[in-house]
Protein backbone atom coordinates (compact mmCIF):
# COMPACT_ATOMS: atom_id res chain seq x y z
CA UNK A 1 0.00 0.00 0.00
CA UNK A 2 2.99 2.31 0.69
CA UNK A 3 4.65 1.77 -2.34
CA UNK A 4 1.33 2.06 -4.09
CA UNK A 5 1.15 5.38 -2.32
CA UNK A 6 4.35 6.49 -3.09
CA UNK A 7 3.96 5.77 -6.92
CA UNK A 8 1.03 7.96 -7.09
CA UNK A 9 2.37 10.83 -5.71
CA UNK A 10 5.18 10.48 -8.07
CA UNK A 11 3.15 10.36 -10.48
CA UNK A 12 0.86 13.25 -9.40
CA UNK A 13 4.51 15.22 -8.85
CA UNK A 14 5.64 14.69 -12.41
CA UNK A 15 2.08 15.41 -13.94
CA UNK A 16 1.61 18.94 -11.91
CA UNK A 17 5.55 19.87 -12.86
CA UNK A 18 4.87 19.06 -16.55
CA UNK A 19 1.28 21.51 -16.71
CA UNK A 20 3.35 23.87 -15.04
CA UNK A 21 6.36 23.72 -17.92
CA UNK A 22 3.46 23.85 -20.59
CA UNK A 23 1.71 26.77 -19.06
CA UNK A 24 4.94 28.86 -18.96
CA UNK A 25 5.63 27.94 -22.62
CA UNK A 26 2.72 28.58 -23.76
CA UNK A 27 2.36 32.32 -22.78
CA UNK A 28 3.96 34.51 -24.65
CA UNK A 29 7.73 35.74 -24.55
CA UNK A 30 9.25 39.17 -24.56
CA UNK A 31 13.00 39.07 -25.72
CA UNK A 32 15.40 41.15 -23.79
CA UNK A 33 19.06 41.71 -24.68
CA UNK A 34 22.00 42.85 -22.63
CA UNK A 35 25.92 43.39 -23.33
CA UNK A 36 28.90 42.05 -20.91
CA UNK A 37 30.94 44.15 -19.57
CA UNK A 38 33.13 46.32 -22.18
CA UNK A 39 35.98 48.76 -22.12
CA UNK A 40 38.12 47.46 -19.31
CA UNK A 41 34.80 47.71 -16.87
CA UNK A 42 33.99 44.41 -14.53
CA UNK A 43 29.70 44.75 -14.89
CA UNK A 44 27.34 46.18 -17.50
CA UNK A 45 24.36 47.32 -16.03
CA UNK A 46 22.44 46.28 -19.26
CA UNK A 47 23.15 42.44 -18.19
CA UNK A 48 22.31 42.92 -14.46
CA UNK A 49 19.04 44.02 -15.40
CA UNK A 50 18.40 41.67 -18.09
CA UNK A 51 19.56 39.18 -16.01
CA UNK A 52 16.84 40.24 -12.85
CA UNK A 53 14.32 40.28 -15.66
CA UNK A 54 14.96 36.41 -17.27
CA UNK A 55 11.77 34.34 -16.43
CA UNK A 56 9.57 37.08 -14.62
CA UNK A 57 6.29 38.29 -15.63
CA UNK A 58 5.26 41.45 -17.50
CA UNK A 59 1.69 42.26 -18.50
CA UNK A 60 1.31 38.46 -19.02
CA UNK A 61 4.37 37.03 -20.72
CA UNK A 62 7.26 35.61 -19.51
CA UNK A 63 10.81 37.30 -19.89
CA UNK A 64 13.84 35.57 -21.69
CA UNK A 65 16.78 36.92 -21.83
CA UNK A 66 20.23 37.10 -24.23
CA UNK A 67 23.46 38.37 -22.97
CA UNK A 68 25.27 39.23 -26.04
CA UNK A 69 29.43 39.40 -26.42
CA UNK A 70 30.55 43.51 -26.94
CA UNK A 71 32.00 41.93 -30.39
CA UNK A 72 31.02 43.71 -33.83
CA UNK A 73 28.41 40.76 -35.83
CA UNK A 74 27.11 39.37 -32.75
CA UNK A 75 24.03 41.45 -32.21
CA UNK A 76 23.28 40.77 -36.22
CA UNK A 77 23.93 37.40 -35.91
CA UNK A 78 22.35 36.29 -32.20
CA UNK A 79 19.36 38.28 -32.80
CA UNK A 80 17.28 37.04 -35.40
CA UNK A 81 18.75 33.61 -34.08
CA UNK A 82 16.69 34.36 -30.66
CA UNK A 83 13.39 35.63 -32.46
CA UNK A 84 13.43 32.93 -34.54
CA UNK A 85 13.89 30.14 -31.67
CA UNK A 86 11.15 32.12 -29.05
CA UNK A 87 8.64 34.14 -31.46
CA UNK A 88 8.85 37.16 -28.71
CA UNK A 89 5.80 39.20 -29.04
CA UNK A 90 8.57 42.48 -28.22
CA UNK A 91 12.01 42.67 -28.03
CA UNK A 92 14.01 44.88 -25.80
CA UNK A 93 17.66 45.80 -26.28
CA UNK A 94 19.54 47.58 -22.88
CA UNK A 95 23.15 49.13 -23.34
CA UNK A 96 24.87 51.36 -21.02
CA UNK A 97 25.01 55.26 -22.04
CA UNK A 98 25.30 58.06 -20.19
CA UNK A 99 25.18 58.32 -16.49
CA UNK A 100 22.60 61.57 -16.38
CA UNK A 101 19.87 59.74 -18.47
CA UNK A 102 18.03 56.81 -19.20
CA UNK A 103 16.95 57.43 -23.30
CA UNK A 104 14.69 55.26 -25.30
CA UNK A 105 16.08 55.08 -28.56
CA UNK A 106 13.95 55.84 -31.45
CA UNK A 107 16.48 55.46 -34.83
CA UNK A 108 19.23 52.63 -35.48
CA UNK A 109 21.43 54.26 -37.87
CA UNK A 110 22.90 51.69 -40.63
CA UNK A 111 26.39 52.65 -39.72
CA UNK A 112 29.34 51.13 -38.16
CA UNK A 113 32.62 53.17 -36.18
CA UNK A 114 35.65 52.31 -36.40
CA UNK A 115 36.56 51.35 -32.61
CA UNK A 116 37.58 47.97 -31.73
CA UNK A 117 35.27 45.68 -29.86
CA UNK A 118 36.44 43.58 -26.70
CA UNK A 119 38.77 41.31 -28.69
CA UNK A 120 40.15 44.46 -30.68
CA UNK A 121 38.18 44.00 -33.80
CA UNK A 122 37.27 46.70 -35.98
CA UNK A 123 34.07 45.89 -37.85
CA UNK A 124 34.45 44.84 -41.02
CA UNK A 125 32.38 47.80 -43.13
CA UNK A 126 31.47 51.44 -41.71
CA UNK A 127 27.95 49.95 -42.84
CA UNK A 128 26.41 47.17 -40.63
CA UNK A 129 23.97 46.15 -43.62
CA UNK A 130 25.68 46.99 -47.47
CA UNK A 131 21.98 46.87 -48.95
CA UNK A 132 20.36 48.13 -46.20
CA UNK A 133 18.55 51.08 -45.38
CA UNK A 134 20.08 54.35 -44.31
CA UNK A 135 18.44 53.84 -40.24
CA UNK A 136 15.55 52.34 -39.12
CA UNK A 137 12.96 53.08 -36.70
CA UNK A 138 12.10 51.26 -33.52
CA UNK A 139 8.84 50.36 -32.37
CA UNK A 140 8.87 51.14 -28.62
CA UNK A 141 7.13 54.54 -27.85
CA UNK A 142 8.14 56.87 -24.97
CA UNK A 143 4.98 58.82 -23.74
CA UNK A 144 6.04 61.57 -21.63
CA UNK A 145 2.28 62.28 -20.57
CA UNK A 146 2.54 58.68 -18.96
CA UNK A 147 4.67 60.20 -15.82
CA UNK A 148 6.41 57.26 -14.62
CA UNK A 149 9.32 57.27 -11.93
CA UNK A 150 12.75 57.78 -12.90
CA UNK A 151 15.60 58.02 -10.97
CA UNK A 152 17.23 60.35 -13.82
CA UNK A 153 15.42 62.34 -16.02
CA UNK A 154 13.93 60.11 -19.18
CA UNK A 155 14.53 61.19 -22.58
CA UNK A 156 13.67 60.52 -26.36
CA UNK A 157 16.80 59.92 -28.18
CA UNK A 158 17.43 60.07 -32.07
CA UNK A 159 21.13 58.95 -31.63
CA UNK A 160 21.77 55.27 -30.84
CA UNK A 161 25.90 56.21 -31.15
CA UNK A 162 27.65 53.95 -33.38
CA UNK A 163 28.78 50.86 -31.99
CA UNK A 164 27.17 47.66 -30.59
CA UNK A 165 24.66 49.53 -28.68
CA UNK A 166 23.07 50.87 -32.38
CA UNK A 167 24.08 47.39 -34.22
CA UNK A 168 21.79 46.06 -31.57
CA UNK A 169 18.72 48.21 -32.66
CA UNK A 170 19.53 48.17 -35.92
CA UNK A 171 18.67 44.06 -35.60
CA UNK A 172 16.38 44.46 -33.54
CA UNK A 173 14.55 47.16 -35.51
CA UNK A 174 15.32 44.75 -38.69
CA UNK A 175 12.77 41.93 -37.01
CA UNK A 176 9.06 41.74 -37.69
CA UNK A 177 7.83 42.07 -33.93
CA UNK A 178 5.43 44.50 -33.17
CA UNK A 179 7.38 45.85 -30.19
CA UNK A 180 10.87 46.37 -30.26
CA UNK A 181 13.28 49.25 -29.24
CA UNK A 182 16.62 50.14 -26.96
CA UNK A 183 17.45 51.40 -24.13
CA UNK A 184 20.44 53.17 -22.81
CA UNK A 185 20.64 52.97 -19.33
CA UNK A 186 23.12 54.53 -17.18
CA UNK A 187 26.51 52.74 -16.45
CA UNK A 188 26.09 50.38 -13.30
CA UNK A 189 29.67 51.79 -12.00
CA UNK A 190 30.78 50.95 -8.69
CA UNK A 191 26.56 50.29 -7.39
CA UNK A 192 25.80 47.14 -6.29
CA UNK A 193 24.13 44.78 -7.89
CA UNK A 194 20.89 45.38 -5.89
CA UNK A 195 21.30 49.00 -5.10
CA UNK A 196 21.81 49.15 -8.87
CA UNK A 197 18.84 46.84 -9.83
CA UNK A 198 16.24 48.75 -7.43
CA UNK A 199 17.21 52.22 -8.42
CA UNK A 200 16.45 51.38 -12.83
CA UNK A 201 14.32 47.71 -12.66
CA UNK A 202 11.21 49.40 -12.06
CA UNK A 203 11.43 51.99 -14.64
CA UNK A 204 12.27 49.40 -17.21
CA UNK A 205 9.32 46.76 -16.09
CA UNK A 206 6.93 49.71 -16.46
CA UNK A 207 7.94 50.75 -20.27
CA UNK A 208 7.62 47.24 -20.84
CA UNK A 209 4.10 46.95 -19.65
CA UNK A 210 3.09 50.52 -21.23
CA UNK A 211 3.70 49.16 -25.06
CA UNK A 212 2.52 46.07 -24.65
CA UNK A 213 -0.86 47.32 -23.18
CA UNK A 214 -0.85 49.32 -26.31
CA UNK A 215 -0.65 46.56 -29.02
Amino acid sequence: MRLATALLLIVVMAATAATATADVRAKPVILVTGFAPFAGRTVNGSSTLANALDKTEIAGAIVQTVILPVQWGEPTRAIPQQVAACHPIAILGLGEGHPDAIKVEAIAANRAIPVADNAGHLPVSDRLAANGPAELSARFRLDLTWKVSSPVPLKHSRNAGGYLCNEALFAIASTTVPVAGFIHVPPQGDESDEVYRTRILPLIRELIRRNLEEH
